[in-house]
């Protein structure tokens, strides 16, 4: 769930997508992000990559305006990939790397005073660090 809007969840799925709910009205999806504009942030890769986690990006550290206008102000998320990328992403299927592994990205976590520091762990048992 959203922080700072908690009836917006965001979820991942197997097949490469992000969807965006408003829990008020769950019947319908507010949007979502196919497999072709996620894939297309590796090499412009086509494969289908699994979103194993999928967490919101903290509001104030969504200095990326034009990211959060395309994704018709709904907030950006960070999403952990099968093929190794833990991505900020927008409800318009763009994205921004901010790691590239060699393995999924199968957890990660942020550093709840600050947002700052992220921690991954990855299908090899490796651990990374970002600090932003």
């Amino acid at each position: 769930f959203c922080p700072s809007r908690p009836h917006i969840c965001a979820a991942g799925s197997s097949n490469g997508s992000l969807t965006w709910w408003d829990m008020r009205l769950p019947e319908v999806p507010l949007h979502a992000a196919q497999t072709p504009k996620l894939a297309g942030l590796v090499s412009g890769s086509t494969e289908i990559n699994p979103v194993w986690e999928v967490r919101f990006e903290r509001a104030e550290l969504s200095s990326n305006s034009k990211m959060v206008a395309k994704s018709g102000g709904l907030p950006l998320v960070l999403a952990g990939m099968e093929n190794g990328c833990l991505s900020l992403m927008g409800a318009d299927g763009s994205g921004i790397n901010l790691i590239q592994e060699y393995s999924a990205i199968n957890s990660f976590d942020l550093d709840a005073s600050s947002g700052q520091e992220i921690i991954c762990c990855t299908e090899n048992e490796g651990l990374l660090q970002l600090k932003r």
